[in-house]
């Protein structure tokens, strides 16, 4: 059955009829389900079917990455050299300290935009190219308000719950509010745009 408020699509190239909020990956060569984009890091698409585990991924790289962080200034300040002379003597230390902290700035805005995108239930294909995108080409391009969205908590139950945890038997109600396929993938419907009061005082 076609989504509410949209035309059902036709992938060319996988032959199928792609649900509402799927993308054709030319990298994969394959349609992805709740398409967010594809991550050249770990070599796949991030889709509906492995998001979550995405953002424990960057989770747990921010938290790695500001250990190390912090390790290498408890060092720097134990030193207590002047500036002119961790580099002069520890170049290699003070250049791996530069990357390392562009690498903890990089990571620290992914896992928070990745975050933000889940509470507002919208993903970073929509996001980035929402008036190509044909559902949402007549709704109001802010970049805000999702007409996906239900509120924080169904938001939430839709990001973390994939397809093989059964909405009403994981004890989540929040995600009972949530359409679902018979095989188990979130049935999405256009409805009003809405962005959940939490996230009103985000100036995004």
């Amino acid at each position: 059955a076609a989504a509410k408020g949209a035309e059902q699509r036709w992938c060319d190239d996988c032959c199928i009829t792609v649900p509402l909020r799927a993308k054709h990956c030319r990298d994969c060569g394959w349609c992805v389900r709740t398409h967010d984009h594809h991550c050249p890091w770990v070599g796949v698409c991030v889709g509906e079917g492995n998001r979550t585990f995405f953002f424990w991924f960057l989770a747990a790289q921010t938290v790695e990455l500001c250990v190390f962080w912090v390790e290498g200034a408890i060092y720097f300040y134990q030193a207590k050299h002047p500036f002119i002379l961790w580099m002069s003597h520890y170049p290699m230390m003070f250049y791996g300290m530069c990357m390392l902290t562009m690498f903890v700035a990089m990571v620290v805005s992914l896992t928070f935009t990745h975050a933000f995108l889940a509470m507002a239930n919208l993903t970073t294909w929509e996001v980035m190219s929402w008036h190509r995108i044909s559902y949402l080409r007549g709704l109001e391009s802010d970049g805000k308000r999702s007409p996906f969205s239900v509120s924080l908590c169904a938001n939430l139950a839709s990001y973390c719950c994939p397809s093989w945890c059964p909405a009403n038997g994981c004890g989540c109600i929040a995600a009972s509010k949530m359409r679902r396929s018979e095989d188990g993938w979130h049935a999405w419907e256009i409805g009003t745009q809405h962005r959940p009061a939490m996230l009103q005082w985000i100036p995004l």
